[in-house]
C-alpha cells in the first residue's frame, strides 16, 4: 500500500523517472518536487508551500504550476512569485510585518499599484496596463 502511494505521488508530480536516483544526484528543483511527492504520498488534507518555485528551472516551474492547478488537496502558498500566485490561487492575503493588510482575488489585489507599492511589491507584469 505504501509503495503504491509513493508511486502515485511520484507520477502525480512528474518525478517517477527520479525514483531510483540518489538524492545527491538530483538538482535543487528535482529535490523539491521529490519532497512534494513524499508529502503527497501521506495523503494530507492540507499542504503548506513556502516559496515552492525557488530553485526551479522554467520547465520544473511550469510542471509545478500545472500540478498545483490540478491538485486535489487544499493548500496554502506563501510566495513572492506573483505570477505563480495569479495562476494557482483563488484568494490572496497580503501580509506585511506580520499583519494582514488586504485579502481578495489575486488579480484585484495585485492589480492595485498603490497597495502593492505601499508594501514593497510591484504589480505583476501580466497585470500591468
Amino acid at each position: 500500500e505504501i509503495a503504491a502511494a509513493v508511486q502515485a505521488a511520484l507520477q502525480m508530480t512528474g518525478t517517477l523517472h527520479l525514483a531510483d536516483r540518489p538524492p545527491h544526484h538530483l538538482s535543487g528543483g528535482e529535490k523539491r518536487m521529490v519532497a512534494i511527492a513524499g508529502i503527497l504520498a501521506m495523503k494530507p488534507q492540507l499542504v503548506l508551500y513556502d516559496e515552492p518555485t525557488a530553485n526551479l528551472d522554467l520547465r520544473a516551474r511550469r510542471r509545478l504550476i500545472v500540478f498545483l492547478q490540478q491538485a486535489a488537496h487544499t493548500f496554502l502558498l506563501a510566495s513572492h512569485d506573483l505570477e505563480l500566485i495569479l495562476e494557482v490561487c483563488d484568494q490572496v492575503i497580503l501580509l506585511d510585518q506580520g499583519r494582514i493588510w488586504a485579502q481578495g482575488s489575486p488579480a484585484h489585489l495585485m492589480g492595485r499599484a498603490d497597495l502593492m507599492e505601499a508594501h514593497g511589491l510591484e504589480v505583476p507584469p501580466s497585470l500591468r496596463r
